[in-house]
């Protein structure tokens, strides 16, 4: 079809005058069927001329119906006046304008033409009739059939009877809106539908393609106004269809039609072009109460299904899902999407849903509460975990056909999911029997040569398929490892372009020349060159301890780091502190170093700055022998738009169908200057999914952090967009349902691939279900990053005061996440100690830390508060922020100063690019106290599990003397914030009676504290119920403890085990029995010295 169709199949062979004939005889058809309901289009005529006289009507105007079209239609108008006032994109007055321009005109639709219109058109009708009639007949020969044959080469048709719909389409659609003349008289109960689908036929994708047959509208002026037109709807509220996302399955009938529509209302646009004209003349003159005895009963069946009872929330399987199909570490069990082809679309409009309720919190003992629940639809799962998805389910239930379908797509020429993601075996430069295979895929290109140094820079031509893939076959042997090649392009204006690769597995530049291209490196080095595996990877963390980590800015001297410095010197650090993850950014290759290597430039590409693939490789060896995860930061959310020296190179300007990238303003992210992806397109699925397992299978990541999710799920990227948890700004036209579906396709890829794969997703908006499994109709991610937490800090810090700080707004924004999706907590990370921003410990202590952090002097006011917060920071954000943990390196010790990588500004400058170790290393510095700290508390965390507890409990929150008690797993956790005030006898409650001893605490000597609070102290338990009343209780807890707690300090308490206690004793005791035992050390000395000497007594000195 028009749009199903995938650039590059062959144009069909047919002339363009027998498209206009076959055009031509169906336009012939729809015409008679017009002229044979003249008949009894006259008798309704007359008919309805009676009935109004006896009922003494004037005209439809004055009926019951009209007069409530005319209110309905004023308040719906006001309603949208008013929410256009809301909207923070049509500030400007000119945006302002023209959406009271397009407002105007709906009122005209929903208010004027129930009033006037039917009187007008009464006398006229014959006019529009026979002039829509006219248009019919004339259709073919006014279009351009050069202008024809040009879209139907770039969106060739799929078998004759795709031919026949498209010509149909083009012939009748496009005059869709002069059929809308002759709807004006149609039933007043169907106008509103009408003027929605004139908006959706505005809006809808087809008229793209309709415009390309008119050179006129081709040119870049106009299409730049029909995209201006486009944004301008996209602002208007309850107005936007939603969008449309194509099957690539070839479909027939009226699944090819659904297909294509956004929603119901687009689906009534390409019927008012097909079906509709016919069905509105024949009905012209039906009475007027029997639309509206119909829409009565449209509407009693919508409320019907409205008032549906909801599913109960099934706790139990929020936090303890059962069975493979519903657990997020188990490999996804088959869906629905494997049948031989997708269901049908949902015919009906995205209702627009009213304010829901705020976010359930979950409790551990709601779960116990939780009624069995029946099987929910495929893809609704989700909304028996949050009921306030039940507003959405239309949505979901959309976005879940298009996941169904496209995966079906790929299964229809793929022979599995797993099997599409290999297209680094076939793209690229690949040997096949025997020979030396180089393939592209370029539909833009109009010729294509190989270059490189193995052919002397001279072009070997290549050959273009259907496809538009590129290839060429050589001898084996003739691009040998290590060997430079580009591919050359020639551009549809006529020039040539040199292109690397877009499956580069290396690229370089040439050293110590400014400005240099990159040029790709075929890498295939000898088996004696490879590298080869000797550890197995380490399996899923039980509490995930990431550690964030740059390689190239890993070292203390000025220059680029190697991936073996960080192997020999980084990894022995991360492993001691006791993280059990890194997160590895910049690997993928990016022209620009400055980048942090997010404007990635070759995706499949090790970045080559810090050596070669293999050397990446033995890196992840070292890693997993000392049982550290490896994930990659992994960049699918936006290409660097360098064309020179990446994939953006391979859009020639070619339409989105033959291309990786978005075109207009909607393939261009202004904030970022990168180019954006078409998530639609085949081969971009089949490029990115490909790319995961390359980095999966040949250097074997054991996980992936998405970055730049946000920008992916929204078609406005959350740029200057406040979310604020109301879940109409999740589910929405504005949410880009292309590329949640390709989340949900790698989150499945992945974790088929590897099970106890490591999925992560930088996401700040807070969209549901972004954690939840695929089946249930979830995105696939294990975790998402908590980002608000370091604005959070960061807000505290800046402007208010210490003494002023609110632990009710403290722990609300800590536990601030959906209990249902796991979240990875951090203070901070690589985006606060980039230049211009600051590091929590260089905003706390400034300055003073060039001078105040010797521990052989007493410190200072700043650096004691520094230290101390600093401290209670990491501790509470571990204790409270999610169930996961993060840190960036360098940042457990309070590395100094920001992050500045070499730049023309700088002076190309190295020294705020890299990191000091020696600062923690050297013994008489403060430093070592937060390094220990932060090592402390991660020891913690193996020993007692306490950052993956699903068991959280703010137990007590003192606003007034600014102390927070909080339980997290097996452990009491005890924050004082105040900075003047010590506790004595603070009463904290505790969830089990018994003895508790001190587990941690921020104010030991071995962290840098005064050594306040004992550690041989023993806390027994008091009950809180009295004689009067057994059932008292404080804070929730029926037991108490009396605690010490100095001023800006955390203590976590532990229950002790007496058996425990008691085994520790008595083995205590034999140790000691038996020192009593042994001889003196004088005299085991001297038999230790005659039995090393052979047991001779006669050989010792003695």
């Amino acid at each position: 079809m028009l749009l199903g169709a995938r650039a590059g199949f062959p144009a069909p062979p047919l002339p363009a005058a027998l498209w206009l004939l076959l055009g031509s005889l169906l336009a012939t058809l729809t015409v008679l069927v017009l002229r044979s309901e003249a008949s009894e289009q006259q008798r309704r005529r007359r008919q309805r001329r009676r009935l109004a006289r006896d009922q003494r009507l004037a005209g439809p105007s004055d009926c019951v119906a009209a007069r409530l079209q005319l209110w309905a239609g004023g308040i719906t108008l006001l309603g949208q006046l008013l929410a256009m006032g809301s909207k923070s994109e049509l500030q400007h007055w000119k945006d302002r304008a023209e959406a009271s321009a397009v407002l105007a005109v709906i009122m005209l639709l929903q208010i004027g033409l129930p009033s006037w219109a039917p009187r007008f058109f009464e006398q006229r009708r014959f006019l529009i009739v026979g002039g829509a009639r006219l248009a019919l007949w004339v259709q073919p020969w006014i279009v351009n059939p050069r202008g024809m044959q040009a879209v139907f080469r770039a969106h060739p048709s799929q078998g004759p009877w795709g031919l026949l719909f498209d010509v149909w389409q083009l012939l009748l659609g496009t005059r869709s809106v002069a059929m809308f003349m002759t709807a004006f008289s149609a039933p007043l109960p169907t106008l509103p539908h009408l003027a929605f689908a004139l908006l959706a036929f505005e809006r809808c994708r087809t008229a793209a393609y309709i415009c390309s047959l008119c050179p006129l509208l081709r040119h870049p002026t106009w299409q730049r106004r029909i995209a201006a037109t486009h944004r301008l709807i996209d602002k208007l509220p309850l107005l936007v269809p939603e969008q449309s996302a194509v099957c690539e399955t070839p479909l027939t009938g009226i699944d090819a039609v659904v297909a294509e529509c956004r929603t119901f209302v687009t689906f009534l646009q390409l019927m008012c072009g097909v079906v509709l004209p016919t069905l509105i003349v024949a009905r012209l003159h039906a009475p007027l109460h029997e639309a509206a005895a119909d829409e009565a009963e449209r509407e009693r069946r919508r409320r019907l299904a409205a008032a549906a009872p909801a599913m109960l929330p099934n706790l139990r399987r929020a936090l303890e899902p059962a069975g493979p199909s519903s657990s997020a570490q188990a490999a996804p069990a088959p869906l629905a999407a494997a049948r031989p082809a997708p269901a049908p679309l949902a015919g009906a409009a995205l209702r627009p849903a009213g304010r829901p309720p705020r976010s359930v919190v979950l409790s551990a003992a709601a779960v116990d509460q939780a009624a069995p629940q029946s099987a929910p639809e495929d893809g609704l799962g989700i909304v028996a975990h949050d009921p306030n998805l039940q507003a959405h389910e239309e949505h979901l239930r959309y976005r879940w056909n298009q996941y169904r379908g496209t995966k079906a797509s790929i299964l229809a020429n793929e022979r599995s999911l797993a099997d599409f993601a290999r297209g680094y075996e076939r793209y690229g430069v690949v040997t096949e029997n025997g020979r030396t295979v180089y393939r592209e895929w370029c539909p833009g290109a109009v010729e294509a040569q190989l270059i490189g140094d193995f052919n002397g820079w001279e072009g070997q031509p290549m050959e273009r398929d259907d496809f538009g893939t590129w290839s060429i076959s050589l001898p084996e042997g003739t691009i040998p490892h290590g060997s430079k090649l580009k591919i050359k392009l020639r551009h549809p204006g006529g020039w040539w372009v040199d292109r690397i690769p877009a499956w580069a597995r290396w690229a370089t530049v040439p050293e110590g020349k400014m400005g240099a291209k990159y040029d790709g490196i075929h890498w295939d080095p000898p088996a004696s060159e490879r590298h080869v595996w000797k550890h197995k990877r380490p399996g899923r963390p039980a509490s995930l301890r990431i550690y964030e980590a740059h390689v190239g800015m890993s070292s203390e001297e000025q220059k680029v780091a190697s991936y073996t410095y960080f192997k020999d010197n980084v990894l022995p650090r991360i492993k001691n502190l006791g993280y059990n993850a890194i997160q590895l950014m910049a690997v993928q290759e990016h022209a620009y170093y400055g980048s942090f290597g997010y404007h990635v430039t070759n995706p499949f590409a090790v970045s080559s700055r810090s050596g070669t693939p293999e050397e990446l490789k033995a890196l992840i060896d070292e890693a997993h022998r000392l049982g550290i995860s490896v994930l990659l930061d992994v960049v699918h959310s936006h290409i660097s738009s360098n064309a020179d020296d990446g994939l953006a190179g391979f859009d020639l300007g070619q339409p989105e169908e033959a291309n990786y990238f978005k075109q207009g303003e909607a393939g261009y992210h202004s904030q970022w200057d990168s180019r954006l992806l078409n998530y639609r397109n085949y081969e971009t699925l089949r490029y990115l999914l490909s790319n995961l397992r390359w980095w999966i299978e040949e250097y074997r990541f054991d996980g992936f952090r998405f970055d730049g999710v946000t920008s992916m799920l929204y078609h406005h990227h959350g740029i200057n967009i406040g979310f604020s948890g109301n879940y109409n700004e999740y589910f929405s036209p504005a949410t880009n349902v292309d590329a949640v579906v390709y989340l949900m396709l790698a989150n499945e890829l992945v974790h088929e691939l590897l099970p106890d794969a490591i999925t992560i997703a930088e996401d700040v908006s807070g969209m549901p279900a972004l954690c939840r499994p695929v089946p249930e109709g979830g995105v696939g991610f294990d975790y998402r990053l908590g980002m608000g937490l370091p604005d959070f800090w960061i807000e505290l810090l800046k402007h208010v005061k210490d003494e002023e700080w609110s632990m009710s707004t403290l722990v609300g924004r800590l536990c601030n996440r959906r209990y249902t999706e796991k979240t990875i907590g951090y203070a901070e990370s690589h985006d606060q100690a980039l230049v211009g921003d600051q590091t929590v410990a260089f905003r706390l202590m400034g300055a003073e830390m060039y001078t105040g952090m010797s521990a052989l002097q007493d410190p200072n006011h700043v650096v004691e508060r520094g230290i101390a917060l600093h401290k209670m920071i990491r501790a509470v954000t571990m204790a409270l922020g999610g169930e996961g943990y993060l840190n960036f390196m360098g940042n457990e010790f309070g590395h100094p100063e920001w992050l500045d990588f070499p730049r023309e500004g700088n002076d190309w400058s190295y020294q705020y690019c890299r990191r000091q170790w020696s600062l923690v290393d050297t013994d008489h510095l403060r430093y070592k106290f937060l390094n220990a700290w932060d090592a402390a508390c991660l020891a913690m965390d193996d020993a007692t599990g306490f950052i993956a507890s699903p068991w959280q409990w703010a137990t007590l929150i003192d606003d007034e003397k600014q102390v927070i008690v909080a339980e997290r797993g097996p452990l009491v956790w005890v924050f004082n914030f105040s900075p003047f005030n010590t506790y004595e006898g603070l009463q904290v409650p505790v969830p089990e009676p018994g003895r508790y001893r001190v587990a941690l605490d921020s104010d030991a000597w071995d962290f840098g504290g005064p050594g306040r609070v004992a550690h041989d102290a023993d806390h027994f338990t008091s009950p809180a119920g009295t004689k009067e009343d057994p059932d008292a209780q404080f804070c929730n807890r029926g037991q108490y403890m009396f605690v010490l707690s100095p001023p800006r300090t955390v203590v976590a308490y532990r229950k002790v085990n007496e058996e425990e206690e008691v085994a520790k004793e008595e083995a205590r005791r034999r140790a000691e029995a038996r020192a009593k035992a042994a001889p003196p050390p004088a005299v085991q000395a001297i038999k230790n010295a005659g039995s090393s000497n052979g047991g001779n007594g006669s050989s010792s000195s003695w």
